[in-house]
């Protein structure tokens, strides 16, 4: 399997596509029951960005910021400094545990009951930036903390999209295509800290340009709280697929996963 599009977090796209092609071929009676099977995880259309001031209270907040600020730094994860100049770390304790209690307010703010995906600290740094994406559905919804900052960094977000099923961008210019399609009708929002937003990830659009570099002090520290529909993580990876639907056909999406790692 051929990876399909250029952006970032595009593998589990590429990876369903591929899909749809195998059971096409190989159990076409069967292709309305495999798409259907992933409508919960597609968005309403009429969804929009929820903006919440002070989400957690003052008490949980300065929990999350203690717990990142106790991280030594050999701890964070450095694979992607080059390309969005920014250490992360995976699911720190204290903030599954907050997850846990957010489960709720998000359940109320997308109209759906979910339950927590995974989470991670994102610690931009002066030569921050985020290039136009969509996630994956293990980032269905996602709340988007801000933890900390120089100044206001905004994010930028389009209109609900239905996942697009060929790359309608060229390759080459890409970047620039998708802020500049009109239809997307992109949209900045910024946080302070303590202030969070509630967006779908994998059915919107979302970017950030490089933070200025005025002074080298520029940084904006984060955390994404992913979740998912209540009761899908049974099946929201394709490494799972060739069991949950009975296709053994679907195992060499698995393999390739294996080979990427």
């Amino acid at each position: 399997m051929t990876k399909r599009f250029p952006w970032y977090d595009s593998g589990w796209l590429s990876s369903y596509v591929s899909a749809k092609e195998i059971v096409s071929q190989c159990y076409p009676g069967r292709l309305a029951e495999f798409t259907e099977a992933f409508d919960v995880f597609r968005t309403p259309a009429d969804f929009q960005v929820r903006e919440i001031k002070n989400v957690l209270g003052k008490a949980l907040f300065e929990k999350a910021l203690e717990a990142a600020h106790a991280i030594p730094p050999g701890n964070l994860n450095k694979k992607e400094l080059l390309h969005m100049g920014r250490t992360i770390l995976h699911n720190l304790p204290e903030l599954v545990e907050i997850q846990k209690e957010l489960a709720a307010r998000v359940s109320e703010e997308v109209n759906e009951q979910v339950e927590p995906s995974y989470n991670f600290l994102s610690l931009y740094k002066d030569v921050g930036f985020l290039t136009p994406h969509l996630d994956a559905p293990l980032a269905k919804w996602t709340l988007d903390l801000c933890l900390e900052q120089s100044a206001p960094w905004p994010v930028y977000f389009s209109q609900v999209v239905p996942w697009p099923e060929e790359c309608l961008y060229e390759k080459e210019n890409w970047i620039n295509e998708i802020k500049h399609d009109t239809e997307l009708r992109f949209t900045p929002r910024t946080l302070q800290p303590g202030d969070a937003v509630i967006f779908s990830g994998s059915s919107q659009w979302h970017y950030r340009e490089p933070i200025q570099q005025a002074q080298r002090e520029n940084f904006c520290h984060l955390v994404f709280f992913h979740f998912i529909p209540k009761g899908t993580s049974h099946f929201v990876r394709p490494v799972d697929w060739a069991n949950y639907f009975n296709m053994p056909e679907l195992a060499r999406l698995a393999e390739h996963d294996a080979r990427k790692k």
